[in-house]
């Protein structure tokens, strides 16, 4: 296994954004990243940076502007509301909350459940753990104890998580839980190694969160529900803005007490919002409409790694739902003449590295759209 520094130089060399903001500028760092020009929406044929890209559908749109409304700060908000006791209901537990980011709803669970003297298990490429900006640490004032996926398996094993739980001793930020992501890098979590972490975290007494990013996705790929996928989990967050097209929105869900904890906490972080209704009405409408649309995603990312790989592309991970983690060494080209191509063609493309891109669909990505890109390739 990786050392975490070499985790961490890997990284930096598949994801260019993460070195970004380490740039030294004003005598330290420099904060963000750079604005990339965009193109022009009647240009633009695809884009495979992200499922973030997505712009609402005219059905979308109209459940937005039918919206009932009010201040949910006050609980008042009649779509808030129903969306929150929906999205509970399907994960087969007792409440949620709604939240404007991802980060902000992994926040907010890990926050409730995590503190000082404290530290946090999960995978060495989690959100949480390498895009969350050190959230874990300046929220919760907890550690962070990542781990290297063992040879052959997807993320954490019960196996891996039990020998690396550090109890209680004064030299030690004790294991308070562990996190896992699903999908994670478009891998699909093993359940029944998943329910085994479950099982083992209640019997030693640590809470299990889960990134439910892409948990749509993932659940499509396995043919299970969003309550079997949940089963296992003291707390997740599944965001509404990737794999299901809304254009804002993540939830937190889990027992009535964390979620109590985390509405307090959501207005500490800034959080607290008024007339929100709007976006949650997206957010149930995309529940109703879009849910089936999730096997074409997946099938699209499939065409295109088989296609890519028939080209001679090599893949970097194995693709199991709507990412594909695309290679040129073999063929002796930087990926940077495939994305400029593509951008002329207006199809847009993110490079990870000298060779590495991922790309990733969603409900507006056509077949036709990925024939395009896969012509420009074999070109």
């Amino acid at each position: 296994m990786l050392g975490m520094r070499a985790a961490a130089r890997q990284l930096t060399r598949r994801q260019p954004w993460a070195a970004g903001a380490q740039r030294r500028e004003m005598g330290r760092f420099r904060y963000g990243y750079d604005r990339t020009e965009p193109i022009p929406r009647e240009r633009l044929v695809a884009d495979f940076r992200s499922d973030t890209v997505t712009v609402p559908s005219e059905g979308m749109l109209k459940a937005m502007a039918a919206a009932e409304v009010g201040d949910d700060v006050y609980r008042e908000d009649a779509s808030i509301e129903r969306f929150e006791e929906e999205i509970a209901g399907r994960c087969g537990k007792e409440a949620a909350l709604f939240c404007a980011s991802g980060t902000m709803a992994n926040q907010l669970a890990l926050r409730c459940s995590l503190g000082p003297l404290q530290s946090l298990m999960c995978d060495s490429r989690a959100h949480i753990n390498t895009c969350e900006a050190g959230g874990v640490a300046y929220h919760s004032q907890a550690h962070t104890f990542a781990l290297n996926a063992p040879e052959g398996a997807v993320s954490l094993t019960a196996a891996q998580v039990e020998e690396n739980i550090y109890d209680l001793d004064v030299h030690n930020a004790v294991t308070a839980g562990v996190a896992l992501e699903n999908t994670i890098w478009g891998r699909v979590l093993d359940q029944s190694e998943v329910e085994r972490i479950g099982d083992l975290c209640r019997e030693r007494g640590l809470f299990l969160h889960l990134d439910g990013a892409r948990l749509p996705n993932a659940c499509v790929a396995q043919g299970i529900t969003l309550e079997e996928a949940a089963s296992p989990f003291d707390s997740l967050s599944i965001c509404l803005s990737k794999s299901l097209g809304c254009p804002i929105g993540s939830v937190v869900v889990g027992t009535k007490d964390l979620i109590k904890k985390a509405r307090h906490f959501r207005k500490l972080f800034g959080g607290g919002w008024r007339q929100a209704g709007f976006l949650a009405a997206a957010c149930s409408y995309a529940l109703d409409n879009h849910w089936e649309g999730l096997a074409e995603d997946n099938a699209n990312a499939r065409h295109l790694s088989d296609g890519f790989e028939a080209i001679g592309f090599s893949l970097d991970v194995p693709t199991e739902s709507n990412q594909v983690w695309i290679n040129s060494s073999p063929l002796g080209l930087p990926i940077a003449s495939l994305v400029a191509n593509a951008r002329e063609k207006g199809i847009l493309l993110m490079p990870s590295d000298e060779h590495s891109t991922r790309l990733v669909t969603h409900l507006q990505t056509s077949r036709q759209a990925c024939d395009t890109l896969l012509s420009l390739a074999a070109d």
